[in-house]
């Protein structure tokens, strides 16, 4: 579910549904029937922890994370093919429409049985071009008659629903059209309003891009939902549905913001200098010249994560040099968090070797209640010959809200094969999802969010080894990066992963079987 990868294929779609296209009903009784001929699930012979399971009010709170998942409504005739022209993989419901009443119910039984307490419906793609040409109507009746199902069922999650944009833009005329739709076709029916996942006493309402002014509804809680924030800086806190690493996402406190244009209260040693950034506002930047160092004044961790945004390259990391003995040089460019009273470095990071700011997170678990300093070395031009800059900024704490956790990132395919992008992590049997939800384990989010369930949508799932989505499907070839599917084996996973965090166990602890892409 790329950016890109998301708006190409829904303009794509867009063009052939000028005419009229009939969306693939499910496939043959026999393909139907495997939904329930479910091989034997992963096995539960792990062994156990070597830390003792979260107990009291620990475990509590984990019970109260809320799992979601994403999940897409674009199987429908407004969609060219019914959005199975170029599917990765042939789910065992076969080539479905999001239409189908026993489609909607198995999903929702499969859903609500892994553990997860809402569904994220995509309708992200619906404003701007594709507004008037069918897809958006699609998509909305689809949900519709998912909701209404969801009235007559026992088991089957909640709902959230992320908008998109009209143009990268709120409070325009369609945007305002598709809020009042929401609002008087969902919000103000009962039994649909029930289906809603709460979040913070109200309706969760998330909007896909992170918007240039913040949207605010008295009757929803709003949270922007964002990409790769790594490289997007995480802007106000927002949510993200996607990112390479495990980032924490969720409101930010700044800690000792640089006041007006100065790098006030930081002490700024030789070199260091206020500049300026659209996004961030002052930033402390060091050119190319003396070493210095910037420091921050005491202060004491009182959030799990520590967040700042940094840019340059250290020579001695990106020449790949160290003294004979092994040491680091003394003349380097480094970040470090000290403890206040000792001077002992508790963390340490480089330069990410890139003159764009990237965010960087700390996991201060840990260090909560005690007492450190921040600081940010940089080099003299000696070691920086090629007079790169050196720049700092967005010191905050960020609260535990959200995390995402991708099943692979695929990027865009090579030609020839393979993947080019720098986003780019296979499933790697399941070892991407485990990593992104040791993150999550550790952190003990609001809200957990997997990506995702069934987007089954070239080009961002062109292949099995590169997609993230779930959803159980036929599996002819069990060879690894030249399968055809995944079977039942990934919604097994996900079961076994959210019921080891509702139990409380400190760290995944699941086998993976090797054979399977």
């Amino acid at each position: 579910m790329g950016v890109l990868g998301r708006r190409a294929f829904l303009q794509s779609a867009a063009l052939a549904a000028a005419g009229t296209l009939a969306a693939s009903a499910c496939c043959s009784e026999a393909l139907a029937r495997r939904a329930l001929a479910r091989p034997p699930r992963l096995s539960d012979d792990v062994a156990p922890a070597a830390l003792p399971p979260l107990t009291g009010a620990a475990l509590a709170a984990r019970k109260k994370t809320l799992f979601g998942i994403g999940y897409e409504t674009w199987f429908v005739p407004a969609v060219g093919g019914g959005g199975w022209g170029n599917a990765e993989a042939t789910p065992v419901l076969g080539h479905y429409s999001s239409l189908d009443p026993k489609v909607i119910r198995q999903h929702a039984q499969w859903i609500h049985d892994a553990g997860f307490n809402f569904i994220l419906i995509d309708w992200s793609n619906n404003l701007g071009g594709n507004w008037t040409n069918g897809v958006a109507e699609g998509i909305i009746g689809a949900t519709m008659r998912l909701l209404e199902e969801y009235t007559r069922l026992k088991r089957r999650p909640k709902f959230v629903l992320l908008l998109g944009l009209d143009n990268g833009e709120v409070n325009t005329p369609q945007f305002r059209l598709q809020m009042k739709r929401v609002e008087q076709e969902i919000l103000a029916k009962p039994a649909y309003a029930r289906l809603w996942q709460h979040f913070n006493g109200k309706p969760l309402l998330c909007i896909f891009p992170v918007p240039p002014a913040p949207y605010s509804n008295p009757d929803f809680t709003v949270r922007s939902m964002g990409a790769f924030h790594e490289i997007t800086l995480n802007p106000g806190g927002a949510w993200s549905w996607v990112d390479r690493v495990a980032i924490v996402n969720g409101p930010m406190t700044p800690i000792f913001p640089f006041q007006g244009r100065s790098l006030r209260p930081w002490k700024a040693g030789p070199g260091w200098s206020p500049s300026q950034h659209p996004a961030m506002g002052v930033y402390a930047s060091h050119p190319a010249g003396p070493a210095g160092a910037l420091t921050s004044p005491p202060f004491t961790i009182t959030e799990r994560v520590i967040t700042f945004n940094y840019s340059g390259t250290d020579y001695w990391v990106y020449a790949g040099l160290r003294f004979p003995d092994g040491k680091v040089p003394a003349d380097q460019t480094i970040f470090v968090l000290r403890d206040a009273s000792t001077g002992r470095v508790l963390r340490r990071a480089f330069p990410p070797g890139t003159p764009s700011f990237t965010m960087r997170q700390w996991d201060v678990v840990d260090l909560l209640g005690r007492r450190v300093v921040f600081e940010a070395h940089a080099a003299s031009s000696t070691v920086l010959p090629y007079g790169g800059e050196l720049g700092f900024g967005g010191l905050a704490f960020t609260r535990s809200e959200q995390i995402t956790a991708s099943v692979a990132l695929g990027g865009n395919e090579a030609g020839g094969g393979g993947w080019l992008d720098w986003d780019a992590h296979l499933r790697c049997s399941g070892a991407t999802l485990v990593r992104f939800l040791d993150g999550a384990f550790r952190y003990e989010p609001e809200v957990i969010f997997i990506q995702q369930w069934n987007e089954f949508a070239s080009p961002d799932q062109y292949g099995v080894e590169g997609s993230n989505d779930i959803e159980p499907t036929v599996l002819r070839r069990l060879e690894g990066p030249h399968s055809d599917g995944w079977g039942y084996y990934y919604l097994d996973l996900v079961t076994k992963l959210v019921r080891q965090y509702r139990q409380g166990f400190r760290a995944p602890q699941v086998l993976l079987d090797t054979r399977y892409a």
